[in-house]
């Protein structure tokens, strides 16, 4: 089933509110479309809502902003934190197995 974009911008902005974070990933398992609709759906809702997200290169992830440029809404500083020492911890197990 395909959804339409509305909904999906609708569903980034939930995602946001109650997760912290989107991403391209997510988005494809949710909706079962392209990696570049994916890519396409997010800057639509950037240009439509700036300063709602904030992007991290190094975890290709989106991250609730409080509104103010530059600035990440609370929970997702914490959510960085939490990734950061999941991705840590699974690369310590990448190198024993």
């Amino acid at each position: 089933m395909k959804y339409f974009p509305n909904e999906r911008q609708l569903w980034i902005a939930e995602s946001l509110r109650v997760f912290g974070f989107i991403n391209r990933g997510v988005m494809r398992r949710k909706y079962g479309i392209s990696a570049a609709l994916a890519k396409a759906d997010l800057r639509a809702f950037l240009k439509a809502n700036p300063g709602r997200m904030l992007y991290n290169a190094k975890l290709k992830t989106y991250f609730a902003s409080n509104g103010k440029r530059g600035h990440l809404a609370k929970h997702a500083e914490e959510i960085i934190h939490l990734w950061g020492e999941l991705t840590d911890e699974r690369r310590k197990l990448d190198k024993v197995s």
